[in-house]
Order: structure tokens, then C-alpha cells, then sequence
């Protein structure tokens, strides 16, 4: 048997950070449709504005989700020009606990999960710096997030 799937998006340009979000879905293929899906629930995050390639026109960085968390986190970020990345996670006293990424990176949005599961509960600051492959940007940011075990 062949199976044809086709996925396909919606984006909501209305979409506020942190705020709750109900859906129902339902799967249409030529004139049959699905019964609607129970209501989920998402989190609005809005991680920038993209050019019409899904490039985003400024360096971006999201807040971690779910925070606080227990014990993985996810950061979204997303490059206007291949640069390299360094996103560098410090304890509450500024000690470098991890690296997360340090590479080139084409442009685009990257989502990283990050587990802490070896660190203790408490506050800790993600730094995300890139600087273009020609060395023309350049962009730092922190964030802070909190574990809690």
C-alpha cells in the first residue's frame, strides 16, 4: 500500500509571547474531511520577522520554554547571515557551566533542546553571541531561565 501525505502550516500573525492558544484540527484530502481533533492547547512564542524564505531579517532570540523547567529546556534562535554561534549557559555566580552550541551556522531559525538534569535547582543565564562569517554583525543577548527540581 502507498501512503501520499501533505503537510501543510497555518501561521497566526497575531500570536502574543506567553499567551494560551486553543485549536481544533482536522485532516482534509480532496472532499473528505476528518472529524475536528479533541482542543489542544499551545504557548504563543514569537521568535521574529522573516523574510519570505523563513530567513529573519535581525539576529533573534527566544525565551526558553517551558520556565521554569525540569530538567530540559528548548531555545530557539534564528540567524540573518551565516555567523558563527556561541550560546553558553552560566550558574547564578557567572561560572560557565555549559556550552551549548559553538559553530558556524547557515542562516535560519535552530531550535535547541538543552537538559540540565546534572545541574542544581536555581537560576542560570543563557548567553547567546554571533558574529557573520565576514564579521560585518555582530549580536550578544542573554536571557535567564530557572530549574526546579
Amino acid at each position: 500500500a502507498r501512503t501520499d501525505s501533505n503537510a501543510v502550516s497555518y501561521s497566526d500573525t497575531q500570536i502574543q509571547n506567553g499567551k494560551k492558544y486553543y485549536y481544533h484540527i482536522a485532516a482534509y484530502k480532496g472532499n473528505l474531511k476528518s472529524d475536528y481533533s479533541d482542543e489542544i492547547s499551545l504557548i504563543g512564542i514569537v521568535v521574529g520577522i522573516s523574510d519570505k524564505n523563513g530567513i529573519p531579517r535581525d539576529y533573534v532570540i527566544s525565551q526558553n520554554y517551558q520556565n521554569p523547567f525540569n530538567p530540559a529546556t528548548t531555545i530557539i534562535y534564528g540567524l540573518p547571515y551565516e555567523s558563527r554561534v556561541k550560546i553558553e549557559v552560566y550558574n547564578s555566580i557567572g561560572q560557565l557551566v555549559d556550552v551549548v552550541v559553538n559553530d558556524i551556522k547557515s542562516p535560519g531559525y535552530y531550535k535547541i533542546n538543552w537538559n540540565a538534569a546534572r545541574l542544581a535547582s536555581g537560576i542560570y543565564i543563557y548567553r547567546v553571541s554571533a558574529v557573520s562569517t565576514d564579521g560585518r554583525n555582530k549580536f550578544v543577548n542573554t536571557k535567564r531561565m530557572v530549574l526546579v527540581k
